[in-house]
């Protein structure tokens, strides 16, 4: 096999391939094994007529697998890398080849484009915020940790709600008499703290449970209230942010929690050796959640510094990737909600196309940056974390994991799972590269311990 590759521009090349006779024998000779079942008794290659239909399927599985082949094998030693499945310039596909004669063809394939990284990341300081845990938080990861035995009661006098209640309301929000997916109607159980927490007025304002919350402390149980919170800046659907959604609360019923007193004989009951065990893993999980949270705080942040990001170029294929995939999320997520089929939604829907197409190009470049960053460090993921995440995905979609597994190889999801874990792993490496500044909640470093 002989090659030639021109690239088009920064990330499309053109593989002019031309297999020898000896390679189109090898193909066509391999494909006829693999239809050996459907060849009568003394068919031969050499010997059969242009027109003869299984010369055409065998002709057609060979041509398939040459330019897979081939096209991996010359992107390969070019050192480019392809973000999907080259595919033939010519619009009718590739021409068949004759048996033992020299075959050329075509094809296209969009590659990473070469990225400029610096040498070393850490001239680049990243200000990460020191986990800050309100005693709140401990207090309600502690009740979650008694829930097993936290009795319920029925309120039975005629009382508004207090702490330490649970309320069981319904609810329904529209925006201009339109139904806001997500909130057609649905039933909540809020349980209320046991103790007085503040509030931040303006999350409040944003925050579902919040204004719920409010609204049903103003209520008796069977009684109708309503209150308007704003659509969030990160609701799925972008036509809606911002706007207000009028919300109508009916309180349904109200039960009161009997939260035992934290002792060691609770704690051993909950199955731990004592109260101040099962403390410290209310606070560690807390902890671990906050962590976890500025850890993606920090990579937005890192995201918007990283030296060239701005000017990746994405590859058409890829760019397309990203939409399809936003696209088919607005769609489930409407599905899901129960207003997919609201004549009303299909304005909705279309609005969002633009910052669809917005979000995939910035994903898409974040993804080029650091896929083309694990190829230049050797990055690589073992096969067993692939066959691992493979499992996983399969048990979510309630799949047996070979059929799973077959469909993603069928349709090049496997590679594209591959190369977000490298990407993922590449991320890891220039996060810990960066230099880091952790800061306190009004940005001020915070200074390191001295060692003792």
């Amino acid at each position: 096999m002989q090659y030639v590759i021109d690239m088009m521009n920064g990330t499309r090349c053109r593989l002019s391939i031309t297999a020898t006779a000896s390679d189109v024998k090898s193909f066509m000779d391999t494909a006829l094994r693999d239809l050996k079942k459907e060849a009568p008794k003394g068919f031969t290659l050499a010997g059969a007529a242009k027109d003869d239909p299984l010369l055409r399927r065998v002709a057609e599985r060979a041509v398939s697998h040459m330019a897979s082949v081939f096209s991996s094998q010359a992107l390969r030693e070019a050192d480019k890398h392809p973000v999907a499945r080259p595919w033939p310039e010519a619009e009718g596909g590739i021409a068949l080849p004759a048996y033992g004669q020299e075959f050329k063809f075509v094809m296209l394939a969009d590659v990473l484009p070469d990225i400029p990284f610096p040498d070393d990341f850490s001239a680049l300081a990243l200000e990460v915020r020191e986990p800050d845990i309100p005693p709140a938080e401990v207090f309600r990861s502690i009740e979650r940790l008694m829930r097993p035995l936290v009795k319920l009661e029925a309120v039975t006098d005629r009382r508004l709600p207090a702490n330490g209640d649970v309320m069981d309301v319904s609810v329904e929000g529209d925006i201009d008499g339109m139904p806001v997916p997500g909130l057609k109607k649905q039933e909540m159980s809020l349980p209320l703290d046991s103790f007085a927490v503040e509030r931040d007025e303006e999350t409040s304002k944003t925050d579902l449970s919040r204004v719920v919350e409010k609204v049903a402390r103003g209520l008796h149980v069977g009684e109708e209230g309503e209150g308007v919170m704003l659509c969030p800046e990160n609701y799925p659907l972008p036509s809606l942010r911002g706007k207000p959604v009028r919300l109508k609360v009916t309180l349904r019923s109200l039960r009161r929690r009997e939260v035992p007193s934290l002792t060691d004989e609770t704690a051993v009951k909950l199955g731990y050796p004592d109260a101040r065990t099962l403390k410290a893993k209310a606070y560690t999980t807390v902890m671990n959640r906050c962590v976890l949270s500025r850890r993606e705080e920090a990579n937005e942040a890192l995201f918007r510094m990283l030296p060239g990001l701005e000017d990746v170029e994405v590859p058409e294929s890829l760019q397309r990737i990203f939409l399809a995939e936003y696209m088919a999320d607005m769609k489930s997520f409407l599905r899901n909600t129960g207003v997919e089929n609201d004549p009303r939604m299909k304005e909705v829907l279309a609005s969002s196309r633009e910052e669809g197409q917005r979000m995939a190009e910035e994903n898409a470049k974040r993804h080029v940056y650091l896929l083309a960053y694990a190829y230049k460090t050797g990055i690589s993921i073992p096969e067993k974390d692939v066959d691992e995440q493979v499992r996983m995905l399969a048990v979510q979609a309630g799949k047996p994991v070979d059929e799973f597994r077959k469909g993603m190889e069928e349709s090049d999801m496997l590679d594209s799972l591959e190369e977000r874990m490298m990407a993922g792993k590449a991320m890891e490496k220039i996060y810990a590269a960066v230099k880091k500044v952790v800061v306190d909640a009004e940005g001020k470093p915070v200074p390191v311990p001295e060692r003792s």
